[in-house]
């Protein structure tokens, strides 16, 4: 691994550089860790590679063909004479981020997960060594933590030796100290004014608090190095500020109902009811009088093409309310799109998730978005929502755009419906929502005639299909049944309406 002066030689002044340093605590002890890690961006930079660079310059003849550089994202060197490790931040084939540290042999691997578990439901509490268990659950049920961010399990083939905490809101050392005594260390008092980025936990019951900024000019050494990393943080940080402000304050516990209600022990059942993509939501028939094929999975397939029309290639998306994630695997492989979905149901988390998608396990109205993204999406799952201008007020942070297609009633009235899971308003009162809440509908249809023959073909299919002892599947028979004594009339009660709507600019 390259010496300080060489890197500094190498690659000087650049906007693509951060460094990351850190410190240990065990048994009330501090350690000033040697190890400096220099990120490089693999960004081009007055026509300079410098990935390109690194690799042939400073990366030794025996990890060099670990390096394929248009895969790489981030590259990490450690400039630290006893630590020889290379840290290659790639994606794999789904879009997922993939971080992979080789040395000596050794190969560690950095897999993230959402707050609360991991894509296999595994606590990540588990991992914790009792003694530090009361920290670790502070620090993880914060809301600033909770809400918006996650977990990173290291691992060196299949054991976990360390758990750490991603604080986006890069509070100070002083603040985690005055929040959570367990960290109040003599020593620490000269680092109380610097900000950490993530809280680890490891394997030998130590704590490593990393910090973590962008330079724009090489440090000619350590100290140095630790500076510019203060400075780069210490900077107001207004999307930090604005995340710890938009935080939710619902009056009302985590839906856990809902959650309960569309999980289910039939997973292969439902996949044969739902179709090869499981789309849960109405089709798109073509309005003339021929007949349907109950197990064409087309018209489902062409409601997602119709809505997601709305959402440009390359976006980056927050599908809010999932389902089984056949929406956010076409905006993700047929679009492009960079895509983080959500679902409260536990069922529908691991089944997205073993799709190869990015899936956060989180109800959307006590959570808020892990970031700013291009659109939220709300495909049929707005009717869940029980507090519409909560969340309509509060999402407004963290996009310009929404693109929702949503089922209303003529009243809004005795609205609750699908085992109270759902809670309909009439279509003008969303429209109205929103107008209030600062948004301009740029788009608005009513979509149900196209729909209405999804009744029939529900209907058909559940008279081969039963699912038995399943609350999810009985409701969505009675509705179905419902639907079907008068279709016509029940399709002008409840519409389906597509909104595209997005923050007025002055």
């Amino acid at each position: 691994m390259p010496s300080w002066s060489s890197a500094a030689q190498r690659l000087g002044h650049s906007s693509h550089l951060k460094f990351e340093w850190s410190l240990k605590l065990k048994d009330g002890q501090l350690q000033v860790r040697p190890k400096v890690l220099c990120w490089i961006r693999n960004k081009h930079a007055q026509s300079v590679n410098e990935v390109e660079i690194t690799k042939e310059e400073l990366v030794p003849e025996n990890q060099k063909n670990l390096i394929k550089i248009n895969d790489v994202i981030n590259l990490g060197l450690s400039l630290d004479d006893k630590d020889k490790t290379l840290y290659l931040h790639t994606k794999t084939d789904t879009g997922i981020d993939k971080y992979v540290g080789y040395n000596k042999g050794t190969i560690k691997t950095y897999e993230f997960h959402f707050f609360p578990c991991t894509t296999t439901l595994d606590d990540p509490i588990d991992y914790i060594d009792d003694s530090h268990k009361k920290l670790f659950k502070a620090v993880s049920t914060s809301p600033e933590v909770s809400q918006l961010s996650g977990f990173w399990l290291r691992k060196e083939g299949e054991v976990v030796d360390q758990v750490s905490i991603s604080l986006l809101h890069t509070p100070t050392v002083a603040t985690l100290i005055d929040k959570f005594p367990d960290l109040e260390c003599n020593e620490l008092a000269e680092y109380r004014s610097d900000h950490v980025k993530f809280l680890a936990f490891n394997s030998d019951n130590s704590l490593t608090l990393y910090f973590s900024g962008t330079v724009e000019q090489f440090p000619s050494d350590f100290a140095e190095a630790r500076q510019l990393v203060r400075k780069s943080t210490a900077k107001s940080n207004p999307f930090a500020l604005w995340l710890l402000t938009s935080l939710a304050v619902s009056n009302r516990q985590e839906q856990k109902d809902i959650g309960g209600f569309y999980d289910t022990k039939n997973i292969k059942l439902w996949q044969q009811l739902l179709g090869p993509n499981m789309y849960y939501h109405f089709g798109f028939f073509d309005l003339d009088s021929e007949p349907i094929s109950i197990w064409d999975d087309k018209p489902f397939h062409k409601a997602v093409v119709d809505l997601c029309r709305h959402i440009p290639d390359g976006s980056k998306v927050y599908d809010m309310g999932c389902g089984y994630g056949g929406v956010s695997t076409y905006l993700q492989n047929e679009k492009n799109c960079e895509v983080i979905a959500a679902t409260i149901s536990k069922t529908q988390f691991q089944y997205a998730s073993s799709l190869g998608l990015r899936v956060r396990y989180a109800d959307m109205e006590v959570t808020c978005p892990p970031g700013v993204f291009d659109v939220i999406l709300m495909f049929e799952s707005f009717e869940h929502v029980m507090n519409k201008i909560e969340l309509i007020d509060r999402i407004k942070k963290f996009t310009r755009k929404l693109v929702i297609r949503t089922s209303t009633c003529g009243t809004s009235k005795n609205n609750m419906v699908f085992s109270n899971t759902m809670n309909l308003l009439p279509a003008e009162q969303i429209k109205l929502i929103l107008e209030q809440k600062g948004y301009e509908i740029t788009y608005y249809s009513e979509r149900r005639q196209e729909t209405l023959k999804s009744i029939e073909v529900w209907r058909q299919r559940m008279e081969q299909i039963h699912i038995p002892d399943d609350a999810g599947y009985s409701e969505f028979k009675e509705f179905v049944d419902h639907a079907c004594y008068d279709t016509p009339t029940w399709g002008e009660y409840n519409q389906l309406i597509d909104i595209v709507a997005e923050v007025k600019t002055n």
